[in-house]
């Protein structure tokens, strides 16, 4: 899963979009484009604070897992507290900016870090279980491509 290329897509996807498009609830019960791309800067953030704590722990043996399975979207899940968006209007340049931000910090934990190191490092994931910090980058783009995938949905309830 290439990180960079899903950003990239999410990007133009958002692109031109006004606060009050993002605000918009498309259909009652499921968040808005703007909650969407909150959720993504606080799982995003919350990834690299527990990827840069695992740096200090003891290295183990951990079994890759399927994570690749979040990519099904007929599967609801539901986000940890602190990664659930507010209900507070949005502004397009905040979350693009916070989005770049959180990114920032999610590759600097990688900065210097061999490979094979992150390989025996890693935290539990909710759903997968115990993740190498290898796994945990993968996932980042898993996540972001589900949810890119629900913003194009609400953008065509919405007709924008």
């Amino acid at each position: 899963m290439n990180i960079h290329a899903v950003r990239a897509e999410l990007i133009e996807t958002v692109d031109g979009l006004s606060d009050t498009e993002i605000n918009q609830r498309a259909v009652e019960g499921v968040w808005t484009i703007g909650q969407v791309l909150e959720h993504l800067y606080l799982t995003e953030i919350a990834v690299a604070h527990h990827a840069k704590k695992a740096l200090s722990n003891e290295e183990v043996q951990i079994e890759p897992k399927p994570i690749s399975l979040i990519l099904d979207r007929s599967k609801r899940v539901q986000a940890p507290a602190p990664c659930e968006p507010t209900t507070e209007p949005k502004h397009v340049q905040d979350l693009l900016l916070k989005l770049e931000s959180a990114r920032t910090s999610l590759l600097a934990v990688y900065e210097g870090a061999e490979s094979s190191q992150l390989a025996k490092k890693g935290f539990t994931h909710p759903a997968f279980g115990l993740l190498d910090i290898n796994q945990w980058i993968e996932f980042v783009g898993f996540h972001e491509q589900r949810h890119l995938e629900q913003i194009k949905e609400i953008k065509a309830h919405l007709s924008v």
